[in-house]
């Protein structure tokens, strides 16, 4: 996905939000699992713009819940 996005697009699958992103997003569970991906710098401007999205900055206190754990 690193590679995918170095192309400049802003999300995975062109410029717009797609189901795509917001799946990928929820399945990114490298911080919990300790995977060092932190090298991936598209990557991570990805999630740092899809966790800018309206949508995703509360989710309903979700992201706040789970952060603790």
């Amino acid at each position: 996905m690193d590679n995918w996005l170095k192309d400049g697009r802003t999300y995975l699958t062109g410029n717009g939000f797609t189901v795509i992103d917001a799946y990928v997003w929820a399945s990114m569970w490298h911080e919990r699992s300790g995977a060092p991906i932190q090298q991936l710098s598209n990557l991570f401007a990805w999630k740092a713009r899809v966790e800018e999205r309206p949508c995703l900055k509360d989710c309903g206190g979700l992201r706040a819940r789970y952060a603790r754990n």
